[in-house]
């Protein structure tokens, strides 16, 4: 067997084992979904809101499909006002109780699985990576 042959090899298997952890990271592709929804009961909305810290992350989906990671500075009887977290500043915006489809805290950091699966990753491409030093300092 050729040393091409078996650095080829090893490159497809490396690749192979990076993907496969990202893939085991991020889980599978959503599948696409309609751009309307329907808001849940605006008091139900508003009772869990009422609950989270102000100042947190909060994910948004609108009825009108729009999606939006804000930081929340105040909730009202009927609204909600969020600041936008956009790579250029937007001014803090007016959500209608009404309007909101769905809000979730957005989590800190990230999981466990991620962490293994990145390590995972990051150990078969050195180990990959030095053994192909390895085979071509050889010959």
């Amino acid at each position: 067997m050729s040393v091409r042959r078996i650095l080829t090899s090893v490159l497809v298997a490396s690749l192979s084992l990076t993907h496969g952890a990202m893939l085991l990271a991020n889980g599978p592709a959503a599948a696409p979904q309609s751009r309307t929804r329907t808001a849940d009961d605006p008091a139900l909305t508003r009772q869990f809101v009422s609950q989270l810290a102000i100042g947190s992350t909060v994910r948004i989906d609108l009825v009108s499909g729009e999606r939006l990671t804000a930081t929340l500075m105040a909730v009202a009887p009927t609204d909600i006002v969020v600041k936008p977290k956009t790579r250029l500043p937007e001014p803090a915006r007016t959500v209608p109780f009404a309007q909101i489809a769905r809000i979730e805290p957005k989590g800190q950091g990230s999981s466990v699985a991620k962490a293994v699966a990145i390590g995972i990753a990051s150990g078969a491409a050195a180990f990959f990576g030095i053994w192909l030093f390895a085979v071509s300092v050889s010959d």
